[in-house]
């Protein structure tokens, strides 16, 4: 079972040295929190442009030139952004747990399945990266 989530804030150049390690030791705490569980986590960042744009129409033509004029270089050349992606990986079952579960009836196998699936999901401490998941829950596609 894999999970991610993408995590976004505020830029960390810009946070203060106490701030920083307070969400290193949070950090640190989640993945604690997966003590004696077989998972593996993977940080993926990813660096890709993106094109920003300012549209304003004053109705006065001279600011409104001045304003096209100044922002026109900024709309040809991209900006570049980081992403910072958090990736769960969960194997719940050993080989041998993967083997004495096909003989098991239907419903055993769904409640352990899904058993495993909210073990995986529990994120209580990633609120505090503002960490968006990258499934829709909501619609129940996981």
């Amino acid at each position: 079972m894999v999970a991610s989530w993408e995590l976004e804030g505020t830029i960390f150049e810009c946070e203060d040295e106490h701030h920083l390690t307070l969400m290193a030791t949070h950090l640190n705490n989640v993945i604690r929190s997966y003590e004696g569980l077989p998972v593996t986590f993977y940080l993926h960042r990813i660096r890709e442009k993106y094109h920003d744009a300012f549209d304003a129409n004053s109705g006065i033509p001279f600011s409104d030139e001045v304003t096209r004029r100044y922002y026109q270089p900024i709309n040809e050349k991209p900006f570049w952004r980081h992403r910072l992606f958090f990736t769960v990986c969960y194997a719940p079952f050993s080989p041998l747990g993967k083997k004495a579960m096909k003989a098991q009836p239907y419903g055993k196998r769904k409640a352990a399945l899904d058993d495993a699936l909210k073990v995986m999901l529990e994120q209580p401490g990633c609120a505090g990266f503002d960490a968006v998941p990258l499934y829709d829950d909501a619609a129940g596609d996981v």
